[in-house]
């Protein structure tokens, strides 16, 4: 018997067939977390964290829920920008604002390629077609609005 031929099997038949993915109704669950980091390979830290709203996705959906558990990464913040130093040996201090947050992009891209297959092999039942891109622009003006917004309300 052939168990990762067979592993693949279903974990494509999930993907093929949107099993996971959200449909909106009547008895509607959220899973509202913030998507792991881009910080180069998967750890042990994820193995803890991530696998337990698995288990509340699949239980709320097994008691008759849509569940919204959509997938992506974290690509914009302080981990992403010591990870492009390191990776790349430049800094923000060193290189003209534009030119790094493309750089953060670019590397944030390549990193995020390994980690989704990585991820997509767990067979964690988030919705993989459901992505979030918190380096899109319209993440970064959103992020931007509530820091401001906090500091109004300072």
């Amino acid at each position: 018997m052939d168990t990762v031929a067979i592993e693949k099997k279903w974990k494509d038949y999930w993907f093929n067939n949107n099993i996971f993915a959200f449909k909106k109704g009547d008895k509607n669950y959220t899973i509202d977390t913030p998507p792991p980091t881009v910080s180069g390979k998967m750890h042990v830290g994820h193995a803890f964290s991530y696998p337990q709203q698995d288990f509340i996705a699949r239980y709320k959906r097994m008691k008759g829920y849509n569940v919204f558990y959509p997938w992506g990464f974290d690509d914009n913040g302080l981990p992403t920008e010591k990870f492009v130093e390191k990776e790349r040996k430049v800094t923000i201090d060193n290189t003209p604002l534009k030119d790094y947050i493309e750089i953060c992009r670019e590397v944030s891209r390549e990193s995020e390629k390994g980690l989704y297959q990585a991820w997509y092999d767990t067979g964690i039942s988030a919705d993989f077609k459901n992505y979030i891109d918190t380096s899109s622009d319209f993440s970064i003006k959103i992020s931007q609005e509530m820091f401001l917004d906090l500091v109004a309300k300072k």
